[in-house]
């Protein structure tokens, strides 16, 4: 194996996140506080399901956006990133649309309306901070 160097980084970093999540789970799972029922279930199959199609385009995706961004002399890289995000960006949201389907929307709708403003209240009495060296 070659080192890896900040990816490596990335990817510990990942993997530490993934273990600790899967860690809470447990524990959680053990005291009684969380638990699946159909609908988490469920749910989980269609995010699954969203995720695979996402996978799939992309594989797909790649090579062709690389093939038409191929004549770019500059930020070749960059564009082909920002074309195959919007790409990843609809299919995953197509998806989970379609699987979550009206329901879903109408839950988030819903919860965007309900959810509390923030006040100004907290911040009474407070005042910019001061300026930098630069007088600015």
């Amino acid at each position: 194996m070659t080192p890896l160097a900040q990816v490596g980084l990335a990817l510990a970093t990942s993997i530490g996140a993934w273990i600790n999540f899967i860690l809470v789970l447990i524990f959680a799972a053990r005291a009684g506080v969380i638990a699946s029922d159909a609908e988490l279930k469920a749910s989980l199959g269609k995010l699954t399901a969203a995720a695979a199609a996402l996978t799939l385009v992309l594989f797909i995706a790649d090579p062709v956006v690389a093939a038409l961004l191929s004549s770019w002399s500059r930020f070749r890289n960059e564009s082909e990133l920002a074309v195959l995000a919007l790409l990843g960006g609809v299919v995953y949201g197509a998806f989970v649309i379609v699987l979550f389907g009206r329901r879903w929307l109408a839950l988030m709708r819903e919860s965007a309306h309900t959810a509390p403003a923030a006040t100004l209240d907290a911040f009474e009495g407070t005042s910019a901070p001061g300026a930098g060296p630069d007088g600015v």
